[in-house]
């Protein structure tokens, strides 16, 4: 993942800026840990602190980046850079939450006979927690999720 990375090229300043930078432009990277990271509910947790973290990074980041490619710009090509930062924004979201859909189907068992993974029930629920959160703040992800389609077996969870 990408703190191992850190770790063994010295953990210098450069490289954890560098790690910084890439996570504030790609903030699915912040999900590419390891398996360890996902089964632990307390890392979860921390995880999903340091993906809401990166998310409000990267969304100023381009908000700037619009900002300062509005400079001098008419209001319709104004209107059309905020229509393709909202369009990046909600695609980013829902890659994300497809991303941690894809870990809640982690924390069901993989038959009827069979028990459910160690911590699942909680590890479920700090998921979905944040999951609710971002459809609270974007109404519109809940119906580009429902369109994008998802596993069925989700819909209980």
């Amino acid at each position: 993942g990408w703190g191992e990375a850190a770790v063994a090229s010295g953990g210098g300043a450069e490289d954890l800026l560098a790690l910084h930078d890439s996570l504030i432009r790609d903030v699915l990277g912040v999900l590419a840990v390891g398996e360890q990271a996902a089964l632990d509910p307390s890392l979860l947790h921390v995880l999903l602190k340091t993906l809401s973290f990166y998310q409000a990074g990267s969304e100023g980041l381009l908000l700037a980046q619009v900002e300062v490619g509005k400079a001098g710009k008419q209001s319709t090509e104004e209107k059309a850079l905020e229509e393709q930062l909202a369009t990046l924004l909600l695609t980013q979201q829902s890659a994300v939450i497809q991303l941690l859909l894809e870990l809640c189907l982690r924390t069901l068992p993989p038959s009827a006979s069979l028990p459910p993974p160690p911590h699942a029930a909680q590890r479920r629920s700090v998921l979905c927690q944040y999951i609710h959160q971002m459809f609270i703040r974007n109404p519109l992800l809940v119906k580009l999720v429902h369109f994008q389609r998802y596993d069925t077996r989700l819909i209980p969870v």
